[in-house]
């Protein structure tokens, strides 16, 4: 479903995959796989409130779960609910996700849009060095690195 590029298509094998892991899930309620799938599908169809209590209902279950976490932060995001977002990315992380390139370079973005040139770049650098190919994270390093120079040089002058 997830691929397809046909809406009706794809409205139809969500609807049959919604079937199946409500079944998986009634029939073992602490699946916490097919939880997250759930919450996965209620989010793709824009079901914001059933997404969010199937995210939570799985971290309720693990809250060390990696993909529970990335998943919930990945709702958040795509809300641009970047407080809440930078929190289950780092959980997400923290838990296991630490060699992903996506989950790097989400947080390097957000960090960025707070203002937090330090931990952009560390994220941004981590990403690179796990997907060297990429051709917009050597950019944004070079952004980074230049804000830091421009910071340094305004301090040098204003302290002369």
């Amino acid at each position: 479903a997830q691929s397809g590029d046909d809406t009706q298509v794809r409205q139809e094998y969500l609807k049959k995959a919604l079937l199946e892991y409500n079944i998986a899930v009634q029939t073992k309620p602490d699946d916490i796989y097919s939880i997250i799938k759930l919450g996965r599908i209620y989010d793709e169809l824009k079901e914001d409130k059933l997404a969010k209590s199937y995210f939570s209902r799985a971290i309720n279950i693990d809250y060390k779960n990696s993909d529970a976490n990335h998943y919930f932060a990945d709702f958040y995001y795509e809300r641009k609910d970047y407080r809440k977002a930078i929190k289950y990315y780092r959980k997400s992380f923290e838990y296991g996700q630490k060699e992903d390139f996506k989950t790097l370079s989400k947080m390097g973005e957000i960090y960025e849009k707070f203002g937090d040139i330090k931990r952009a770049g560390i994220c941004y650098k981590r990403a690179f060095l796990l997907n060297p190919s990429n051709e917009d994270i050597p950019d944004k390093i070079r952004e980074i690195e230049e804000i830091n120079t421009n910071q340094i040089e305004y301090y040098k002058e204003k302290n002369n």
